[in-house]
């Protein structure tokens, strides 16, 4: 798994919502958003496995195993619409949001 370069290109704006943010240092209330430089052509699934190098306890709740393979347990949003896993593929852009949001179901 590819790290981001030290020489970056764009900068994303990573938000975590509550309960997920203890992952990311924060203390499991609020918000914790921080912006995040990524190199040109990094891909959502790069800007996540990055994350997950970078924050272990992440890792752990986020991916199936060792894979890059993003659990059931957590949601996606880029610049404010879910996304499925079968766009995780796409490069990010300078500027994009990604929000990080525990899954849900209704009924």
């Amino acid at each position: 798994m590819a790290e981001l370069s030290t020489r970056a290109v764009h900068q994303v704006t990573v938000e975590v919502v509550p309960w997920l943010n203890k992952y990311f240092g924060g203390k499991g209330l609020g918000r914790v958003t921080f912006v995040e430089p990524a190199p040109a052509g990094v891909t959502i699934r790069g800007l996540l496995v990055a994350l997950g190098q970078k924050y272990p306890a992440f890792k752990a709740k986020a991916f199936e195993g060792d894979s890059d393979v993003l659990s059931d347990h957590i949601a996606l949003l880029v610049n404010d619409s879910w996304l499925n896993s079968e766009n995780f593929d796409l490069p990010l852009k300078d500027g994009d949001k990604i929000t990080l949001l525990p899954a849900f179901s209704g009924g």
